[in-house]
């Protein structure tokens, strides 16, 4: 046993966890624990611009790296942060929120302070919002602060949801003895139920003929991408990703065959694919409306099998408890498959980019961008009219992908991109359109400051090309002001030192800034001018219900 501060026994948690990073604002109510992170040698401090955007910061941090840390504080702090963690929420990230609180004693007095609702219990009103948007809330007391940490960590953990710990500014350097055992994250689960799912999926397997795997966003979450990859390969099954799960499977395997989005895929030979297989196996996904062609889904749905976290679902049987992870690889290792049914092989080669003069267009963009990924580079789309680009790009080999399909906040990509960069060594382009960054765009601050190394591409059309599509084309709120945002770049780096901006208008200008972006260690910003009423050829048509 030791003696130790909470607030420094919850920072050797999430140090234990893998976390290095912690983001957030500054505020009066959380600078003593602040003092705490600065001190370790464990962690950085990231400092952001505002709440929202350390929100977005840490929810790509988290996809890289497994899970995130975000620091705000009472009421004004923990509140700007809501969207952002209701989208790792309902995209199933795991976040731990930690927001500084006034000391226990003024709400035991019913005082009312600063950040507050003006009434004596702000503080459960700030917790209530919080209990919709996290699997866990903890309010953190002396007495029970190392249960409430340990089992805070194990929520976020085991949900890959988000949690939040209240720590007040009293409790955060009250000194308390600690073992220093490492956290348990032993689960139970009924290994009879997962004997029974496996023989049944197995038998489904031998007796197809035409089998195919649809992968989702929770294959990445629970880090179960090199499992399916071994199912695949072993076995010899198609497999597809939705967009929401783009990124789980290996997309230069001959047996991927591509995004299956629905009805309205632009690839209709991956639909008929899926439509008329007679074992349709879902692992860990989520069908959405924007994932799915608003749920446009011809396969037969007596065929499927689904496999995710929450339940396994076949024939007339549900089953839940399991353990997801446990079964996929389960099934990777089972040597007694034996599919003997039709698969077919894909050899892509990207179609190679010889610009010219002519003016960027969106399909034209997608040509350039699949001869300018590397293996292992990390692409971070914002979600709107770049969604329809962003998600047919072909991804390399150990490449990641991050996107919103769900929650769908634009400008999340932005300071998405910043997170996913500090967790990793690998190159960060992120893209999005002109109103996204519009929303986004003062954490250049830390951008330029902190000397990250990101790509972003704008997609500047002069407007929400997205909104237009769907509603009200020609309508004064569906436009924007025209913006040099290459221009923008040097007031944030006026000598131009940190960063490198661009403008391009044709596609020898284009390519040109590829290049640069490709040998660069410093942020680069390529403003890419297209046409007003340009849109992917994917998009054309998918709103018409």
């Amino acid at each position: 046993m030791r003696k130790i501060t909470i607030g420094n026994y919850l920072l050797e948690r999430l140090s234990e966890i893998g976390i290095k990073d912690i983001f957030g604002v500054p505020g009066d109510f959380n600078l003593g624990f602040l003092d705490d992170i600065i001190k370790n040698e464990d962690l950085n401090w990231i400092g952001c611009t505002n709440e929202l955007n350390a929100s977005y910061s840490v929810d790509g941090y988290a996809r890289v790296n497994g899970i995130g840390a975000i620091l705000t504080t009472y009421g004004v702090g923990e509140l700007s942060a809501v969207n952002g963690i209701a989208g790792s929420y309902s995209e199933d990230v795991p976040v731990i929120h930690i927001v500084g609180t006034p000391k226990r004693e003024y709400f035991k007095r019913h005082m009312i302070l600063h950040h507050s609702l003006g009434t004596s219990d702000s503080f459960g009103a700030y917790k209530k919002i919080y209990e919709n948007i996290t699997s866990l809330t903890v309010w953190l007391d002396a007495k029970n602060a190392i249960n409430q940490i340990n089992n805070a960590i194990k929520y976020a953990v085991f949900y890959k949801k988000p949690v939040y710990i209240m720590i007040p500014q009293d409790v955060a350097s009250f000194e308390i003895m600690a073992d220093s055992d490492l956290l348990s994250f032993a689960s139970g689960f009924d290994l009879e139920e997962h004997k029974e799912i496996i023989e049944d999926v197995k038998n489904k397997i031998n007796n197809s003929n035409q089998a195919v795997i649809i992968s989702g966003h929770k294959v990445i979450r629970y880090g179960l991408k090199s499992d399916l990859e071994k199912f695949v390969n072993r076995n010899g099954i198609n497999v597809v990703t939705t967009g929401f799960g783009k990124g789980s499977v290996d997309e230069t395997n001959e047996l991927y065959l591509g995004v299956y989005s629905g009805l309205k895929t632009p690839d209709a030979a991956i639909a008929k694919i899926i439509d008329t297989a007679d074992l349709v196996l879902i692992i860990g996904n989520k069908f959405t409306d924007l994932t799915s062609s608003f749920f446009q889904l011809n396969f037969n749905k007596d065929n499927v099998v689904e496999i995710s976290d929450t339940h396994v679902k076949y024939d007339n049987k549900i089953f839940t408890n399991h353990s997801f992870g446990f079964l996929v690889k389960m099934l990777a290792n089972d040597t007694n498959i034996n599919y003997k049914g039709l698969s077919v092989l894909e050899n892509r080669v990207a179609v190679e980019f010889n610009p010219t003069e002519e003016k960027i267009t969106y399909n034209r963009l997608q040509v350039a961008l699949n001869n300018y990924f590397v293996e292992k580079d990390i692409l971070v789309s914002d979600v709107g009219t770049c969604t329809f680009l962003s998600q047919y790009i072909q991804l390399k080999k150990d490449m990641k992908f991050i996107m919103q399909p769900l929650w769908a906040s634009i400008g999340f990509s932005f300071p998405a991109s910043i997170g996913a960069q500090i967790a990793s060594n690998s190159k960060v382009v992120n893209i999005l359109g002109d109103g996204a960054f519009n929303m986004v765009f003062n954490e250049l601050i830390t951008v330029i400051n902190k000397q990250i190394p990101i790509t972003t591409i704008l997609l500047n059309n002069n407007g929400y090309t997205i909104e237009k599509v769907i509603h009200g084309d020609g309508k004064p709120y569906n436009e924007l002001p025209k913006v040099n945002y290459s221009q923008l770049i040097k007031a944030f780096d006026p000598e131009g030192e940190k960063s490198i901006s661009l403008r391009v208008t044709n596609e020898i200008e284009l390519q040109e800034a590829l290049v640069i972006s490709r040998s660069s260690d410093k942020f680069v910003f390529i403003e890419v001018c297209l046409e007003q009423n340009d849109i992917p050829e994917a998009l054309k048509g998918f709103f018409n219900k």
